[in-house]
């Protein structure tokens, strides 16, 4: 009898204590319960296969702080780029060569932060 309790309070001790609850809609249920019949595994199965097979999500690829970072380069870009199509528009030949470099500049600065983020090092 003590190797049958042993071993049934090995299996509380393996099964997990915590739950979540997840919705889905009709249509992603129906692709659950195909997957469920094709695999031969059940739902908790295949919703912690699919997620944890994910490990990018424990790295995203921006920090919060990163993404505002990459907000305000792209709206200086967008302004730049707004002040250089004005003067275009406007037949003018002269006074957009400052807006284009600080364009150029942000635009290497964004490819810098994507760079960074991805976790490659160029300098």
């Amino acid at each position: 009898m003590d190797k049958n309790m042993s071993a049934e309070s090995d299996k509380k001790e393996l099964k997990p204590s915590n739950a979540t609850c997840v919705r889905f809609s009709p249509h992603e249920q129906s692709m659950i319960e195909k997957m469920e019949r094709v695999t031969g595994m059940s739902k908790p199965a295949l919703l912690k296969k699919a997620l944890f097979k994910r490990l990018d999500l424990l790295r995203p690829l921006f920090l919060p702080e990163d993404t505002q970072k990459l907000i305000v380069e792209l709206n200086r870009q967008g302004n730049n780029l707004n002040q250089i199509a004005r003067k275009v528009n406007e037949g003018s030949r002269e006074g957009w060569n400052q807006a284009f470099n600080s364009l150029t500049t942000a635009y290497f600065e964004i490819r810098r932060l994507i760079s960074v983020g991805n976790g490659n090092s160029q300098n």
